[in-house]
């Protein structure tokens, strides 16, 4: 990806010099922290040169936006099984990472 330069914080800095920062969604008032998990993602890709900034949204809200594909990454948990870490019908991990976007935000 010729993504080798970095800035100072170590996160690789795209080609007009910005630094490659993902935005992850996750959902408020889940029962599975997807904020702190996000968090410790996040953690793990600035090993690599990648930042990650968390937010945390209504339900509702990142549930519309993730159907609309207004978003970067958006994490989702449980799909329906009340085990945690086990692989649902749809095929799916409880515990995972989508995403459906590879464009960067207009806004970044």
């Amino acid at each position: 990806m010729g993504l080798n330069k970095k800035g100072s914080d170590g996160i690789r800095l795209r080609s007009d010099g910005k630094p490659v920062v993902l935005e992850m969604m996750t959902t408020a008032g889940s029962f599975i922290p997807q904020a702190r998990i996000g968090e410790m993602i996040g953690q793990q890709w600035k090993k690599i040169g990648v930042g990650v900034n968390v937010i945390e949204l209504e339900r509702a809200l990142s549930m519309g936006r993730m159907r609309n594909n207004e978003h970067q990454l958006f994490m989702w948990a449980n799909d329906g099984s009340e085990i945690l870490y086990r692989r649902t019908g749809v095929g799916t991990t409880c515990l995972h990472i989508r995403c459906w976007s590879t464009a960067i935000s207009p806004s970044g």
